[in-house]
C-alpha cells in the first residue's frame, strides 16, 4: 500500500536552505561526530 510521506523544506529565495538531505546529513554528522565520516 502506497503512503504519504511529507517532505519539508526550508527555502531562501530560489535555492533549498534545509531540506530531507541536509537534515540527513546533519543526523549523521551528530552520530558519527565528524564530517568525513558522516558523508562515507
Amino acid at each position: 500500500m502506497n503512503e504519504l510521506k511529507p517532505r519539508l523544506r526550508v527555502l531562501h529565495g530560489e535555492e533549498i536552505a534545509l531540506g530531507p538531505g541536509k537534515v540527513a546529513l546533519l543526523e549523521q554528522i551528530g552520530r558519527t561526530g565528524t564530517i568525513a565520516e558522516a558523508v562515507l
